[in-house]
C-alpha cells in the first residue's frame, strides 16, 4: 500500500521566459518539461497578454505591495499558514477490505530571507472487514504498524534561503518582486533523507499569497516558464539522487480557474489560482530534490492567505487537497 501525499513549498525563482509566440518554441519547451503523467487540467485563458521580457514596469513603491509587515525587518514572516487534509485510504487485498484514516498537515511561510514548508502525516486509525462474511477483523495491528512505518516516508521539512532583495532588480528579474521570491539553496529532510541542493541561477518554488492583486498581473500574467535551471546536489543520503550530480530542470507557472471542489464536496472559491509544475529528471529525482511534482495554490486576497492547496508529490492516483486549519 502506498501513501503518497504532498507538500510543498519554499519561495524562489529562476531564469524565465514568457508565453511562447510560435509552435517551434512551444515544442522546445515541451521537450524540456518531459512527459510526466498528469491529469487533464483546463487552464484559465483570460485573453490577457503575457508581459514581454523587455517591457518596463512602473516601479513606484512596488515593495509596499508585497505584503511585507516591515521592510526593515527581513526576518519577519509575511505569511505563515497551516493547512490540513484528512482522508481515508481503502485497500482490497485477498478476502479483506482494509482502510487507513490519515491526517496530513503542512505549515508553510516566508520572510524576506528564507522560506519553508513543514509536512507531517499521521495515522489516525485503521480497520478491516472480511469480504466473505462481512465481519469486522479485530486485530489490525499489522496494518497499523505498516501504515505508521510508511508514514515516515512522507514527513519532513524544506528550508530555502531567499535571494537578497536587491537581486530582484537585476535585469532578468526586475519585474518579479513580490509573488515569486527567489532562492538558490535549500535543505530538505523529506522522506527521512537529508539533501542539500544549490540552484543556478535560482528557481521559483511556490506562490506567495500575500501580495497585492496587481502584483500577480504585473509579474506573472497568465503564464511564465523558468527553464534550464541547474540543481546541483551538494550532499545527500537519498538513494534516488547522486551526490555531486547536476540535474537540469524547469518550472511552469500557469493561471487556472480559481474555483474548485474537494473530494469531500467542499466548494472552494478564491480570488485567483495558479498551478506550478516541476520537472527535474524523474519524478523520484524531483521529489528527492525537495520539490513537488505540481501544486495548485488558491489565493484569498482579503486575508492574504491560501484558500486551498492541491498537490501531487509523486503519485497521480493520490492527489491531496489541503484546506486552512
Amino acid at each position: 500500500m502506498k501513501i503518497v501525499i504532498l507538500i510543498l513549498l519554499g519561495l524562489t525563482l529562476s531564469q524565465c521566459t514568457k508565453k511562447n509566440e510560435n509552435q517551434e518554441s512551444q515544442e522546445s519547451l515541451d521537450a524540456v518539461l518531459g512527459d510526466y503523467q498528469d491529469d487533464d487540467k483546463d487552464f484559465l485563458d483570460t485573453g490577457d497578454a503575457v508581459r514581454p521580457a523587455d517591457e518596463e514596469i512602473d516601479e513606484v513603491n512596488p515593495l509596499n505591495q508585497c505584503g511585507f509587515p516591515d521592510l526593515s525587518d527581513t526576518e519577519a514572516l509575511f505569511f505563515d499558514q497551516t493547512l490540513v487534509y484528512q482522508y481515508r485510504r481503502n485497500f482490497f487485498g485477498g478476502l479483506a477490505h482494509v482502510y487507513i484514516d490519515i491526517d496530513a498537515k503542512v505549515r508553510l511561510g516566508s520572510s524576506q530571507v528564507r522560506s519553508f514548508f513543514d509536512f507531517s502525516l499521521d495515522v489516525l486509525g485503521t480497520g478491516a472487514t472480511d469480504l466473505v462474511t462481512g465481519e469486522v477483523i479485530a486485530d489490525t495491528s499489522i496494518v497499523t504498524t505498516g501504515a505508521s512505518e510508511q508514514a515516515e516516508d512522507f514527513r519532513g521539512k524544506v528550508d530555502s534561503e531567499a535571494f537578497p532583495l536587491r537581486s530582484n532588480f537585476d535585469p532578468e528579474w526586475k519585474d518579479i518582486l513580490c509573488t515569486l521570491p527567489g532562492s538558490d539553496y535549500l535543505v530538505s529532510t523529506l522522506g527521512g533523507y537529508r539533501t542539500e541542493v544549490r540552484f543556478e541561477p535560482g528557481y521559483p518554488a511556490a506562490m506567495s499569497p500575500a501580495a497585492d492583486p496587481e502584483r500577480y498581473d504585473e509579474e506573472i500574467g497568465d503564464f511564465r516558464a523558468f527553464t534550464e535551471i541547474k540543481a546541483t546536489v551538494i550532499s545527500t543520503n537519498n538513494p534516488n539522487l547522486v551526490e555531486g550530480k547536476t540535474y537540469i530542470g524547469s518550472v511552469l507557472v500557469e493561471k487556472i480557474e480559481p474555483k474548485v471542489t474537494t473530494p469531500q464536496g467542499v466548494a472552494v472559491e478564491s480570488d485567483r489560482a495558479y498551478r506550478m509544475s516541476y520537472r527535474f529528471g524523474t519524478e523520484e529525482e524531483t521529489r528527492g530534490l525537495g520539490l513537488l511534482i505540481w501544486a495548485e495554490t488558491y489565493i484569498n486576497h482579503e486575508t492574504r492567505e491560501y484558500s486551498a492547496l492541491k498537490a501531487n508529490m509523486g503519485s497521480q492516483s493520490e492527489i491531496n487537497f489541503f484546506l486552512p486549519e
